[in-house]
């Protein structure tokens, strides 16, 4: 199942935070971040004291179809996000390259990892941050991938902007009324956690795609899958 759920660590302070849900009053929409002294460590667990402290927040992601809970505590300098969820598998492999041998060249694999993404509205007015919405908009992305990031600590630091103007490498997508959008997603400054590399040469049938540790964009986080009832839940 593509779900996971990582602690994402950024370097700036909020205390506030209004997140889609199910119910309608604002302020059961509104994480409230809570001031720690000694901020909880970047382990993918769950289990550190910091995260007591703080209240949980509950909502729904519409298009993954899960309940997500939310946490925030923060320092002087730093603000700490954890986010659970069910799964029930851990998904770890990313395109696993199969080999075909009547062409002697590998083909990509339907597989995909667990990725986790948080995005932040950089409008000055409410807007809807869904890749199926009804308005354009710019926002910040935090994008974690179990695959691709988590072996350098990271998550990549992008942009979504999304707009009914085409631009050079946009995703076409329909609005939930059918309006013609298109979805760009640039990345920011620094280097990608990651690089794809190319796999020509037979290395056995089923071989994991080959990337390569890159530079870091400055999102920091982890993730652990742990069986819980049966089934898998990342906790971060």
């Amino acid at each position: 199942m593509k779900n996971s759920a990582p602690v994402v660590f950024v370097s700036f302070v909020a205390l506030l935070f209004s997140l889609p849900a199910a119910a309608t009053d604002r302020s059961s929409r509104t994480l409230t971040a809570v001031q720690v002294t000694d901020p909880p460590v970047i382990d993918g667990k769950a289990t550190d004291s910091a995260w007591s402290k703080a209240a949980s927040l509950t909502t729904f992601d519409p298009l993954a179809k899960t309940q997500l809970e939310i946490r925030s505590v923060y320092t002087k300098s730093h603000v700490y996000i954890l986010a659970t969820f069910p799964d029930r598998s851990e998904n770890r492999d990313h395109k696993t390259l199969v080999w075909v041998p009547d062409q002697k060249r590998y083909r990509i694999g339907p597989d995909r990892e667990d990725t986790f993404v948080l995005k932040w509205s950089m409008e000055a007015f409410p807007v809807d941050l869904r890749i199926d919405a009804e308005n354009s908009y710019r926002a910040d992305i935090w994008y974690w991938k179990s695959h691709r990031t988590d072996h350098a600590g990271f998550a990549d630091d992008k942009m979504h902007v999304y707009s009914t103007i085409r631009s050079p490498k946009a995703k076409k997508l329909l609005s939930r009324n059918g309006t013609r959008y298109y979805l760009t997603r640039p990345g920011d400054s620094g280097g990608s956690a990651y690089r794809t590399e190319i796999q020509a040469q037979h290395r056995g049938d089923r071989t994991p795609r080959p990337y390569r540790q890159s530079g870091r964009r400055p999102c920091k986080g982890n993730m652990e899958g742990r069986p819980v009832d049966g089934g898998v839940r990342p906790q971060a």
